[in-house]
C-alpha cells in the first residue's frame, strides 16, 4: 500500500512541475504538495522529510524564481535592451501569460509569456526614442533571455522532484542502483 501511495503522490509531484511549461508556479505547488505529504503520509515515506531538507528545496525554487527572472534581465541588457525594455519584457510576460492561458490546453501562457516579453521590450524601448533595429535586437535579448530562465526554472524543478523521490520512495537509492546495474550489465 505504501508504494501506491508513493507512486501517485510522485504523479501529483511530477504534475505540479509539469505546470512550470505553461507559467504557472509549479515549484511552490510542489512543495505545498511535499507539506501536506508530510502530514499525511506513510510514516515510511515521511521520516526523512526534515527541516534540513525543506529548507534545501525551498531554496532551490526561490532560486529558480530568481534566476529565471535575472537571466531574462542579464541576457537582455546583453543584447541591448535598456532598463526600461526590461521592465517592458517583465510587464510584457506577466501580461502575455495571463491572456494567453486558456489558448492551446494552457500552453498558451508558455507562448504568451515568450511573445509578451519580446513585445513588451519592443514597446518600451520604442517608446524611449530607440532607433528600430536596436530595438528588435533588445527585444530579441529578452525573449531568449526569458526561455532560457524558464528552462532552468524548469530543470530545478526536477532536480526538486528527483531530490524528493529519493526521500519518500523506500529504498530508493537501491532500487535505483540495481537497476542501473541490471541494464547496464
Amino acid at each position: 500500500m505504501d508504494y501506491f501511495l508513493v507512486i501517485l503522490f510522485i504523479i501529483f509531484m511530477f504534475a505540479a512541475t509539469l505546470l512550470q511549461i505553461v507559467s504557472l508556479p509549479g515549484n511552490w505547488i510542489a512543495i505545498i504538495f511535499l507539506v501536506i505529504w508530510k502530514f499525511i503520509g506513510p510514516d515510511s515515506a515521511t521520516h526523512e522529510l526534515n527541516a534540513n531538507f525543506f529548507m534545501l528545496i525551498v531554496g532551490i525554487a526561490a532560486l529558480g524564481e530568481l534566476m529565471e527572472w535575472v537571466i531574462q534581465l542579464k541576457l537582455g541588457k546583453k543584447m541591448g535592451s535598456t532598463g526600461k525594455g526590461s521592465i517592458g519584457g517583465i510587464i510584457g510576460s506577466i501580461v502575455g501569460s495571463i491572456l494567453m492561458l486558456p489558448l492551446f490546453f494552457g500552453f498558451g501562457a508558455l507562448i504568451g509569456a515568450l511573445l509578451g516579453a519580446f513585445v513588451g521590450c519592443l514597446i518600451f524601448e520604442l517608446m524611449g526614442n530607440r532607433p528600430r533595429n536596436e530595438a528588435v535586437k533588445a527585444a530579441w535579448g529578452v525573449f531568449v533571455g526569458r526561455f532560457l530562465g524558464m528552462g532552468l526554472k524548469l530543470g530545478l524543478g526536477i532536480a526538486i522532484l528527483w531530490m524528493t523521490i529519493l526521500h519518500i520512495w523506500p529504498s530508493a537509492p537501491e532500487a535505483i542502483a540495481m537497476s542501473l546495474i541490471s541494464s547496464c550489465c
